[in-house]
């Protein structure tokens, strides 16, 4: 409780707030969408490239996304829900 957070238990594996249904990694999914990599140097030029070109207000809105995220979780009672992302 150092910054006065509370932890709350949840189940070590939930589709619902899994990472990839995340609106960044929605962003990130759509940028490296149909690319072929041949190297390891191919791929982190493209995760480079894409980070470069993520602007702080996308990094700020995702973060305050999340307590919606996990209400939502939380609403459905442990029940599956398909998030509707746009792709900006």
């Amino acid at each position: 409780m150092k910054f006065g957070w509370t932890i709350l238990p949840h189940q070590p594996y939930s589709p619902d707030s899994a990472p990839s249904d995340h609106n960044l990694l929605s962003h990130l999914q759509h940028h490296l969408d149909g690319k072929d990599f041949q190297t390891r140097d191919d791929i982190k030029s493209a995760l480079e490239q894409f980070f470069k070109g993520q602007s702080p207000a996308l990094w700020s809105k995702s973060i305050h996304d999340l307590p919606k995220c996990w209400q939502n979780t939380i609403d459905a009672n442990g029940a599956y829900f398909k998030r509707f992302i746009a792709v900006v």
